[in-house]
């Protein structure tokens, strides 16, 4: 019994999690960006001839539980100064999402061609890239307000999913033991002791 108590607790925090991760994903609005100077990264597509020494120039936009990485310039081509290189939006963008830990992340890709489609979107993209990119927040309804350029990450981060979802479970766990105890307290009989004149 103890067993299923903790399988549910477990479960409870995995689902507190994701829907934290997505409720950021839908609703966060960066106000500011920070531009960073970092090494290549393995992902940036053939086209940016990083040369030896260079770095490259990302925008990193900031909101409650949520981070994106996104090329500084929105070019195809690659443009260098002062030893900085802008990739192209041939190159990935990443949005974290999640709370306290950043626990699920969505990369978008360029794919310039797949099964004979010239540059594809949605549906006509690898399946693999279909999950990497995650679900728009254009396709929540406009009822709930979302963020029309964000997307809803599907992909796990590993150490920040378990950290997260191992807080919730134990918060889960807390309020079961403070139902059980209210419970307990509630089905007590409220004894009264009566006292006799001249006792």
């Amino acid at each position: 019994m103890r067993r299923k108590k903790w399988v549910l607790c477990l479960l409870g925090g995995m689902a507190i999690n994701v829907v934290m991760a997505w409720s950021i994903g839908i609703w966060a609005q960066p106000s500011g960006y920070v531009q960073l100077r970092v090494p290549p990264l393995a992902t940036m597509s053939a086209e940016a001839k990083v040369r030896p020494g260079e770095h490259v120039l990302w925008d990193r936009y900031d909101a409650f539980g949520f981070n994106a990485y996104m090329p500084s310039i929105n070019v195809s081509e690659v443009d260098r100064f002062d030893g900085y290189v802008a990739p192209g939006y041939n190159n990935p963008e990443l949005r974290v999402t999640g709370w306290p830990m950043r626990s699920m992340q969505s990369m978008t890709r360029y794919v310039r061609a797949y099964k004979g489609v010239d540059r594809p979107r949605r549906w006509d993209l690898p399946v693999g890239e279909i999950v990497r990119r995650g679900m728009q927040t254009a396709w929540v309804p406009a009822l709930l307000h979302p963020h029309m350029d964000g997307r809803i990450a599907l992909v796990p981060i590993p150490l920040g999913f378990v950290v997260n979802t191992s807080i919730y479970a134990l918060a889960v766990a807390a309020l079961f033991k403070g139902v059980a105890w209210l419970k307990s307290k509630q089905s007590q009989p409220r004894g009264f002791d009566i006292i006799l004149p001249g006792e």
